[in-house]
């Protein structure tokens, strides 16, 4: 039977918390992987847990915590369109599938108000590989990719809000593949 990853979510917050305070400090001069001043994002929000259901249903709530990084510069940066980095977890408040997840960001603005942005990248989870319980997603793989969407306003300056739906799933290189989609509201402060 393979190992499982133990999620415990107020370690998992801390951590997350310690990397935020960490990112924090990061003088401008030093900053690497677009973790200038200018544009970080600390992300906090709540999402239904698992709403397409296939093969299990894990039907919970989320609390899902986000630092995303500054738009990266360089000239193969720029071809990409200059991604931010993120990094993040989504943490079940029902013992369901947590996740933690990395990637790269694209953000598009639409005048001063409205936004945009697309989520790719890698997650790892504690969910169930394999299973018949009719109420867990079998994921197949410790491993998996991550995408995302939000579309949202700005609330003044540093504050934004946003409709987000997430996707974890093996893209069917494992034998099972439930995947789990979740879907909330997200709120974000530039710092």
């Amino acid at each position: 039977m393979p190992a499982t990853l133990r999620c415990r979510p107020p370690a998992v917050l801390a951590l997350l918390l310690a990397i935020v305070a960490l990112a924090a400090t990061i003088p401008p001069a030093q900053a690497e992987f677009g973790l200038s001043d200018a544009g970080r994002q600390i992300r906090i929000g709540v999402l239904h847990h698992d709403l397409n259901g296939y093969g299990g249903s894990e039907d919970s709530k989320d609390v899902t915590v986000e630092l995303r990084g500054a738009p990266l510069s360089g000239a193969v940066w720029q071809a990409l369109l200059s991604p931010r980095p993120h990094i993040g977890a989504n943490i079940n408040n029902s013992g369901d599938t947590s996740s933690l997840y990395a990637g790269f960001t694209w953000m598009v603005d639409f005048g001063r108000n409205f936004y945009a942005s697309a989520d790719f990248g890698g997650a790892i989870h504690n969910g169930k590989l394999e299973t018949n319980e009719p109420n867990r997603a079998a994921l197949g793989s410790r491993l998996l990719f991550r995408e995302a969407l939000e579309l949202g306003v700005r609330l003044g300056d540093d504050w934004r809000i946003g409709i987000r739906i997430d996707h974890i799933s093996n893209g069917d290189l494992a034998a099972e593949n439930d995947g789990i989609t979740n879907l909330g509201v997200v709120l974000s402060r530039q710092f």
